[in-house]
């Protein structure tokens, strides 16, 4: 499933209120391609299970 940053961000934010995990740091994994991305005219949007499994994280939604 795919999500806008913002969207993956809280998400995960939700989860765990005390995260240490930034906006910025999953902008930088998405352009470096650590994870998978689809990019719509302005807009990029990551792959919200590849971000799991490259955080090594267990989340049910």
């Amino acid at each position: 499933m795919f999500r806008t940053i913002e969207q993956a961000f809280a998400l995960i934010k939700k989860s765990d209120p005390n995260t240490a995990l930034t906006k910025y740091a999953i902008r930088k994994m998405a352009k470096s391609g650590a994870i998978r991305t689809l990019d719509i005219e302005k807009k990029t949007l990551i792959d919200f299970k590849s971000l799991l499994a490259h955080l090594g994280i267990e989340l049910v939604i």
